[in-house]
């Protein structure tokens, strides 16, 4: 026969979990928060793109920022054309943005790791109480 457990002990357990869960679930958003600037962070370098310099010209088609030609052998482009699609995806602001992105990465891992630790920590005391009740009866 398992003990009772007082209600005072019981209502701390579950308000310690409450907790723990509480702690991993702002854990995850923060990280989607995170990983949602990464990806975004990703399409700009990976994909190509197309910028408009006028109402009646032709858009001009710039390649990516990670996956771009050699600018020696690039005979498509003027001068003129590959500077306005390099300052249309400049690396100031994407730079920026991962900077941005690295604390809410690491609060969240943290919120994470504290949260799951505090659940189970929570378990373990749970299960050493059950053996302790088993090993007295």
């Amino acid at each position: 026969m398992l003990p009772l457990i007082s209600s005072h002990a019981q209502v701390y357990d579950r308000e310690f979990r409450r907790r723990g869960v509480r702690e991993q679930g702002w854990g995850r958003g923060m990280m989607a928060v995170a990983v949602l600037i990464w990806l975004w962070l990703a399409y700009q370098l990976f994909f190509s793109f197309s910028i408009e310099h006028g109402v009646r010209s032709e858009p001009i088609a710039c390649d990516s920022r990670a996956f771009h030609r050699d600018a020696s052998s690039d005979t498509s482009h003027t001068e003129t054309e590959r500077g306005r699609c390099a300052a249309e995806r400049d690396w100031g602001p994407m730079l920026a943005a991962f900077l941005l992105s690295l604390p809410p990465a690491a609060v969240g891992a943290a919120l994470y790791a504290s949260g799951t630790s505090a659940l189970r920590t929570a378990d373990y005391a749970a299960q050493v109480t059950r053996l302790n009740a088993v090993k007295e009866s």
